[in-house]
């Protein structure tokens, strides 16, 4: 059995499938700081920081109606054109929630947490998409 496994072992490494313990792995630090891991393990973030919406006054409006404002900023704001992509995993009756919100030139990244402090959410900037749920009562809002 154990000749069976080492066979498809070499095989495996002999492809390129596999790599063996330490390959790939450089000497020096690929990264001068932590900040400059953090942006390359997620992009989005960092593009998020650079999208300061100049001016996010709202009184006693949907969550909904916000977000829809956000999305909108965003790709206008952006750089790169793109914008950002919602996921919301939480009741359509957080959504329906009022907030009020006055703040200028602020990043996106803070909007959000200005928001979550404001209503019972919470947002996780992922790969391609910024998840909003509920939040659990105890738990303090995420920040970026």
């Amino acid at each position: 059995m154990r000749g069976v496994f080492m066979s498809i072992l070499t095989v495996l490494l002999g492809l390129g499938v596999l790599l063996p313990l330490g390959a790939g792995e450089e000497k020096e630090d690929k990264y001068a700081s932590y900040a400059e891991y953090l942006e390359a393990q997620n992009p989005l973030r960092k593009r998020l920081e650079k999208i300061v919406i100049p001016k996010c006054e709202f009184e006693n409006t949907a969550l909904k109606t916000v977000f829809n404002y956000l999305k909108q900023q965003g790709k206008l704001l952006d750089e790169q054109g793109k914008g950002f992509n919602l996921f919301f995993r939480c009741k359509k009756s957080t959504l329906r929630r009022r907030i009020s919100l006055d703040l200028k030139n602020v990043p996106l990244t803070e909007v959000f947490y200005y928001m979550s402090l404001a209503a019972p959410i919470n947002f996780k900037i992922e790969e391609y998409a910024v998840v909003i749920m509920d939040r659990k009562k105890g738990k303090k809002p995420n920040r970026y």
